[in-house]
């Protein structure tokens, strides 16, 4: 029982990732927008609650904020993406 139930909270985490990932509202600019505006981390978690990712963690709170501040933390240390210009073209014939 106890493998079932970690292997549950594992695809949980890996779930929750990916609707990060997927979410367009945060970008790498969200984490200095925290900073100057606490309450946006609140709009984050409020956009999120409708999905399904979001209420399985909802026995987990606080580990379900860590992972978005990682995330966040993440993408600000990454920084902006190349812009599409940016890869090496193929030549013509």
């Amino acid at each position: 029982f106890e493998v079932y139930i970690n292997e549950k909270l594992i695809k949980a985490r890996s779930d929750f990732k990916e609707l990060l990932q997927q979410t367009k509202l945060i970008t790498y600019k969200t984490y200095s927008q925290i900073k100057e505006h606490p309450g946006q981390l609140k709009e984050i978690e409020d956009l999120l609650t409708n999905d399904k990712s979001f209420i399985v963690l909802e026995c987990m709170p606080d580990e379900r904020r860590q992972i978005l501040l990682d995330y966040i933390k993440m993408l600000d240390s990454i920084g902006p993406p190349p812009p599409p210009t940016a890869t090496e073209s193929t030549k013509r014939k």
